[in-house]
């Protein structure tokens, strides 16, 4: 590929892109055909790439490169099964002992399924025996007792500790540390491990990320920001870095720069749940009401119709005094499920407690909250 395609691509001109990509594809090497099924990925486009990538599997069934992209594919997807099958065949075609492989466990212990958890719990388990002062194995069993039921999150701690005190630069064992400390209420403790971390390695996101959750968690927005805005640019595709920074720019009063950065970064077709309704708070901050209904309206399309994203709309019409459409959402929701306690009581907690509503939309809330305290 010439540096005249190579910069096409680099500069976002999609339909010239994905030409330059296809023409690339045609010829037999398998770089091309690696190429477009990137692009296709990075525009959403999984279907197709997933065709791509199977028909380039035919020919090269030995190719770890389409085996590893298949394998991000289906974890993306949530098709679990698939996305081990191809990761085990890419590790088997590198020579990969798949009794102790630890990228193996690390897969499996990601995975939301208890059997396949356990499997990576044996490898790790293999690891150990044969090497108790094995780092990285125990990163991953940290990792395991956080998804053990109950979870435990001292043994995970104290698992990680001990892999840091036998390898200072491991950084896996620092993030997952952080998050920990964390998620414990420690903002502190997590902020000076992440800083750590970043000291062995700057251009990690994921410290990036738990250092500026630990300054928010302290409302040190301003400190949050630089953070953020590096980890955007080391992991443009991390759905969670973006919303993190563009809720932080709307709470520093920066509206237009969350706007911007969702647009500019992601594809209204590509916008999660979370996405949307970042934008869709950023601009009702900015006053763009008809923009914000639209954008809250995607927010419960992404997320299925779920009570948070329902919740969100509801609320946005009852800052908005428009009772009338708020009321037409609540019989359309209520119409839908009405054997839902949970959206009955969201129904009548909007309707009974937002701010200056008509007396008859107050009476209609408390009615709901009523009938649902008789059953």
């Amino acid at each position: 590929m010439c540096i005249r395609d190579r910069a096409l691509i680099s500069t976002g001109r999609t339909n010239q892109a994905e030409q330059v990509l296809r023409e690339f594809a045609r010829r037999p090497a398998v770089e091309g055909k690696l190429l477009l099924a990137d692009f296709l990925l990075s525009e959403g486009r999984d279907k197709e790439a997933e065709k791509l990538l199977l028909q380039t599997l035919r020919d090269h069934p030995d190719d770890t490169r389409v085996h590893a992209r298949l394998s991000r594919l289906y974890a993306r997807r949530a098709d679990w099964q698939r996305h081990v099958e191809h990761l085990r065949q890419a590790l088997r075609i590198q020579g990969e002992d798949l009794q102790t492989s630890l990228p193996l466990a690390v897969a499996l212990a990601a995975v939301p399924q208890q059997a396949m958890r356990e499997q990576a719990r044996a490898i790790v388990q293999r690891r150990l025996a044969q090497d108790p002062n094995d780092a990285e194995a125990l990163v991953v069993a940290a990792r395991l007792d956080m998804t053990a039921q109950p979870p435990d999150p001292s043994a995970a701690k104290a698992k990680l500790r001990s892999a840091l005190k036998l390898d200072p630069q491991l950084v896996p064992a620092y993030r997952l540390l952080a998050e920990l400390e964390l998620a414990d209420g420690s903002s502190q403790a997590a902020l000076q491990t992440a800083q750590q971390g970043l000291q062995i390695a700057p251009a990690d996101a994921g410290l990036l990320m738990v250092a500026a959750r630990a300054h928010i968690r302290a409302r040190r927005f301003g400190e949050a920001i630089p953070l953020l805005e590096k980890a955007i640019r080391l992991a443009p595709q991390d759905s969670q870095v973006l919303t993190a920074l563009a809720d932080v720019y709307r709470r520093t009063g920066q509206p237009e720069r969350a706007v911007s950065l969702i647009e500019r970064r992601r594809p209204a077709r590509r916008r999660s749940a979370s996405e949307w309704l970042q934008l869709a708070r950023a601009c009702e901050q900015l006053g763009q009401a008809d923009k914000a209904e639209s954008c809250y309206q995607q927010v419960v399309q992404a997320d299925g119709s779920s009570l948070r994203s329902l919740s969100e709309l509801m609320r946005f019409y009852a800052r908005q005094g428009r009772f009338d459409t708020l009321q037409k959402l609540v019989t359309e929701q209520l119409s839908r499920t009405p054997d839902n306690p949970m959206l009955r009581l969201l129904a009548g907690e909007v309707l009974a407690t937002t701010e200056r509503p008509p007396a008859q939309v107050r009476e209609r809330g408390r009615a709901i909250l009523d009938e649902l305290i008789r059953t």
